[in-house]
């Protein structure tokens, strides 16, 4: 496979890894060949790109097989971040006797099989700290207490910050324990159940009171059914997010963030929204001046929605009734069609669900 920047593969590696050299030369050794074959961030390369000086065009050209770029996004970071700690947490080991080198598992085929090999050794770290006792009382601080048991505690020690990370397999690095809870920029949080198992966690930047990172297990979002006690834990402490709002059920305008799953009356969201996924109803706001992605989610109405600027779509979801739309300007796409206006759908939903469907205003003379 030819690729027109492989260099910039070398330099993303070097990026990823930081100032550890050691981890640098890892990374560089098991994974820079599988970048040179994963497809998702390699795009062919137009022949014709005009802003190609006259060799590179003359190169191309000739070329009997075409061409790639490689273009990192934000999917391929998150994968070699994981890898990466994964790596960095396995030097230490080495350092220390204990025989889980990357070394001995590479070369790897693929991204997806180092990604796959990360995600078993945080699985392990997670049991280990399963078999063991509680944390320590002094490694944990109650300072909120929630609905149904849960509470928000305070991670006051290194080894409280190395149980929450393990046990929520996320890739923190065994490095930077010490280092980031005696870091008085920053403070750690943890949404526990009434077991005292951690379900999210928070990363703080103290004086700004800015929530820096909110994640469910493996770095992911958050799962729906946390985001009340998320928001609770939001408005007490009056914390401003610095991640999508959305990945934990806030919607951000004018300065304000809203409960996604209660909306205002007669909320008008300037922008598109996606409710893919979620597992929780929404009221939904009155007019999305944007798209709407309703699909697999747990709406089983359209809440006060009544207009929508861009496409709908209701795949998937238990919605039986769309006589209270107005408007919408794009496509309705459903699982059984995709329908070009919104007479055609709604006579289709009559058709379908056997609901009253309204005959269009006669037009005026």
């Amino acid at each position: 496979m030819q690729i027109e920047n492989n260099y910039d593969i070398t330099l993303y590696l070097r990026h990823m890894a930081g100032t550890d050299k050691k981890l640098e030369k890892m990374m560089l050794d098991t994974l820079a060949d599988p970048l040179m074959h994963y497809m998702p961030n390699l795009h062919e390369i137009e022949k014709e790109k005009s802003h190609w000086d006259a060799e590179l065009k003359t190169k191309f050209a000739r070329a009997a097989e075409p061409w790639f770029e490689f273009i990192p996004d934000k999917k391929l970071d998150s994968k070699i971040r994981r890898i990466c700690d994964w790596m960095a947490n396995a030097i230490i080991d080495i350092e220390n006797n204990e025989d889980n080198s990357p070394y001995k598992l590479a070369p790897f085929t693929t991204i997806e099989d180092a990604k796959r090999l990360a995600d078993q050794a945080f699985k392990r770290d997670q049991k280990e700290h399963a078999k063991r006792d509680e944390i320590a009382e002094g490694d944990i601080q109650t300072i909120m207490q929630l609905d149904h048991g849960f509470s928000i505690v305070q991670i006051l020690t290194p080894r409280g910050l190395q149980y929450e990370a393990a046990f929520m397999q996320h890739c923190t690095r065994k490095s930077d324990y010490q280092k980031q809870i005696t870091d008085p920029e920053w403070s750690y949080y943890s949404l526990r159940d009434s077991n005292k198992k951690p379900h999210v966690s928070f990363e703080i930047k103290t004086a700004q009171k800015t929530l820096e990172q909110c994640e469910g297990k493996q770095n992911k979002p958050p799962v729906t059914k946390y985001w009340p006690y998320i928001h609770a834990f939001i408005r007490a402490h009056k914390l401003r997010p610095e991640q999508e709002p959305r990945e934990i059920g806030l919607i951000y305008q004018g300065g304000e963030y809203y409960d996604l799953l209660n909306l205002p009356e007669g909320f008008n969201l300037k922008t598109g929204l996606s409710m893919f996924g979620v597992t929780k109803h929404s009221n939904l706001p009155e007019t999305i001046n944007g798209s709407c992605d309703l699909r697999n989610s747990a709406q089983k109405n359209l809440g006060q929605l009544k207009r929508v600027g861009k496409w709908l779509d209701l795949t998937d979801t238990g919605i039986t009734d769309i006589n209270q739309l107005e408007e919408v300007e794009g496509f309705i796409h459903t699982e059984f069609g995709i329908f070009r206006t919104l007479d055609l759908a709604k006579a289709s939903f009559a058709r379908r669900y056997d609901t009253p469907h309204p005959k269009p205003a006669e037009p005026e003379l």
